[in-house]
C-alpha cells in the first residue's frame, strides 16, 4: 500500500489508486481501517474518523452504505472486497490474514535504524536512500482535511526533514556536495513548505 503521495493499493497485477474519481470518504475509510489493522474499529470510532463534524440522521445506516461502497470498489477492480473488510463484534476491520507491506511503515522503520548510530558506512547510505526514495509526498495528500490524517502526516513529514538533514550534513562530511545539492533539490520539489528543514 502506498501513502506517502498518492494513495494506492496493490495486488499482484491489480491496482487501485485514490488518484482515481471517487468520493473521499471512501478513500478515508479504506486508509483508515488499514492503518488500524489488527484492532476492531467500532461503529462510533470509524464513524467519527469519516464524517468527523459532520451530522448525520442514520450514522449507522450512512457506515453500512459507505462500506458496502467501498467493498463493491474493491470487487469491481479485482480485489476480495468481502473478505478484504469484515464485519464482526460491532465493528469494522481489515482482515488480519491479508497482510500489508506499507510504505509509511516502511519508511518510519528506515527512519528509526538511520537515528541511531550507524551499523556501517554501506548500510547506513542504503538505508537513507532507501526512506528517502520512499517518501513521494506527504501522508495520504488527497485526504489533508481529515482530522485524523493531519498529526500522521506532521509526523511523517518531521521524520523526512530529519532524514534529509542526516543525509545531507553526512554527504557534506564526504565532501560530495553534487549529492546534497540533488537531494535539497528534491526536497524542495516534494514539499515547498519544507525549505525550512533544508536550510537549518
Amino acid at each position: 500500500m502506498k501513502t506517502l503521495g498518492e494513495f494506492s493499493l496493490s495486488m499482484g497485477d491489480k491496482r487501485i489508486s485514490g488518484s482515481r474519481n471517487r468520493s473521499k470518504k471512501m478513500w478515508s475509510l479504506l486508509s483508515y481501517l488499514i492503518m488500524n489493522r489488527g484492532s476492531d474499529i467500532s461503529v462510533n470510532e470509524l464513524f467519527h474518523a469519516v464524517w468527523q463534524d459532520e451530522g448525520q440522521d442514520n450514522p449507522l445506516g450512512a457506515l453500512k452504505t459507505l462500506v458496502f461502497r467501498v467493498r463493491r470498489m474493491l470487487d469491481g477492480e479485482g480485489f476480495p472486497g468481502q473478505d478484504l473488510i469484515l464485519c464482526q463484534k460491532g465493528g469494522y476491520m481489515w482482515n488480519p490474514q491479508w497482510e500489508l507491506d506499507v510504505d509509511a511503515e516502511r519508511f518510519e522503520g528506515l527512519c528509526s535504524n538511520i537515528s541511531s548510530p550507524p551499523k556501517g558506512e554501506a548500510r547506513y547510505i542504503e538505508e537513507c536512500r532507501e526512506a528517502f526514495l520512499l517518501y513521494e509526498g506527504g501522508f495520504l495528500a488527497g485526504l489533508t482535511e481529515e482530522n485524523w490524517v493531519a498529526p500522521m502526516r506532521t509526523y511523517y513529514r518531521s521524520l523526512y526533514g530529519k532524514l534529509v538533514c542526516s543525509m545531507s550534513e553526512h554527504l557534506m562530511e564526504e565532501s560530495a556536495y553534487g549529492q546534497v545539492e540533488d537531494i535539497c533539490r528534491k526536497a524542495a520539489d516534494i514539499d515547498p513548505l519544507g525549505k525550512s528543514f533544508i536550510t537549518t
